[in-house]
């Protein structure tokens, strides 16, 4: 893939050439500029996004998470239209890497389920 080399122009040239370009490719894209540090292009592609699955979503997420922006990462979880349990423990993590403990315990308290196993 052009993207591993840090051939992002090529990689979007061959993108934007694409025929029928589905929700992976999409993804794919998206994920490429934010391993190439272009956090302001992978938002705008994902913005241009015709079809978001939760992969897509979490991988923004993720990505705004990766660059030290909670703020964004938390506003973009908060209108994301389905959760699953990926994206809860993507931004949890994000909260703990930074330790942000009150954000940490606040996320898991909004979460609506919790399977919690403690040992004593």
């Amino acid at each position: 893939m052009y993207s591993s080399g840090g051939e992002i122009g090529l990689a979007y040239k061959a993108f934007s050439e694409m025929v029928g370009r589905n929700v992976v490719a999409w993804t794919s894209m998206v994920n490429a500029f934010l391993l190439y540090g272009d956090i302001d292009s992978a938002r705008r592609l994902f913005d241009l996004a015709p079809d978001r699955d939760i992969v897509l979503w979490n991988t923004m997420v993720s990505g705004y998470i990766k660059c030290g922006d909670m703020v964004a990462a938390r506003e973009l979880f908060d209108v994301m239209p389905n959760k699953d349990l990926m994206s809860w423990n993507t931004l949890l993590n994000g909260y703990a890497n930074n330790a942000d403990v009150q954000g940490t315990e606040k996320l898991f308290e909004e979460m609506p389920e919790k399977n919690v196993n403690r040992s004593n």
